[in-house]
């Protein structure tokens, strides 16, 4: 067994200072951390710096309109119409804002709320 682990270290592109060497053995990082990075070019590099990582949205499913009425009994605990009387006393309350790409429509928000209160888990 090696006794010193910064020996065993392969040798990193440019020279390290201890604290720099301690920083990388603390944090885990493999030395050569550019063959890790699998993009394409710097323009890829900088992006990702500026902008973050691209996210990824999903289709979110309408259970409303295409479950039949048992089904959605089952999964809500109520029936159809009654969470229409519902959204529609609660729409005021409930933000939905038709520009933003991922905001979820009200009869959604509260379609979520009732399966997190029948089965208290999502």
């Amino acid at each position: 067994m090696a006794m010193n682990m910064l020996e065993d270290l392969p040798p990193y592109p440019k020279e390290l200072n201890g604290q720099e060497r301690d920083y990388l053995l603390l944090q885990g990082d493999i030395p050569h951390i550019e063959d890790e990075i699998s993009l394409d070019d710097d323009g890829d590099i900088l992006d990702i710096i500026r902008f973050g990582f691209p996210r990824h949205y999903y289709e979110r499913t309408d259970f409303f309109n295409e479950m039949d009425n048992l089904s959605f009994f089952r999964r809500f605990r109520l029936q159809k119409n009654t969470v229409l009387r519902l959204v529609e006393q609660l729409k005021h309350q409930l933000e939905f804002d038709n520009s933003l790409y991922n905001s979820m429509s009200p009869i959604n928000q509260l379609l979520t709320c009732l399966r997190f209160y029948a089965c208290n888990a999502y």
